[in-house]
């Protein structure tokens, strides 16, 4: 009788422990899953853009399985996203002008794949996406 008493009181306490645990790590999975999406759809927007929209490239970002199943930006995230890259661009031209005569020539031109990297790992981008989860968030929790 006892072992029954003893189970019955901590068998609830096990199942609120395992709740909140597994919806701990259900709200870290959606925090790295969203600030990845963010990142990347960033990435994948400025080279699209920083290369003037090659075609070949981008049939394979299509088919590459980087990013997720069901969308989590919504139109505003990818409205923020489409206005920096296009900040970013006017950036690389205005570098690529610059580096004209200070670098010989074929190193001239825009240099995408560096400036990508740069953005892709900055502190900038990170805090970018990561004040757009918490409104992603904030929206989540009110539906």
């Amino acid at each position: 009788m006892r072992k029954y008493i003893i189970q019955l009181i901590f068998f609830p306490l096990l199942l609120i422990g395992c709740k909140s645990s597994f919806e701990a790590t259900y709200q870290k999975q959606m925090k790295e899953a969203y600030i990845n999406d963010f990142k990347l759809t960033y990435f994948t927007k400025l080279f699209d853009v920083g290369f003037d929209y090659p075609q070949d490239i981008m049939e394979k970002f299509k088919k590459d399985g980087s990013g997720y199943s069901e969308p989590l930006l919504s139109g505003e995230d990818i409205r923020i996203i489409n206005q920096f890259v296009e900040i970013d661009n006017q950036q690389m031209i205005s570098d690529s002008i610059q580096r004209i005569n200070t670098v010989s020539e074929g190193a001239q031109g825009k240099n995408v794949l560096n400036f990508l990297l740069v953005k892709y790992n900055s502190k900038w981008l990170d805090s970018l996406a990561f004040a757009r989860y918490k409104i992603y968030k904030q929206k989540k929790s009110h539906l």
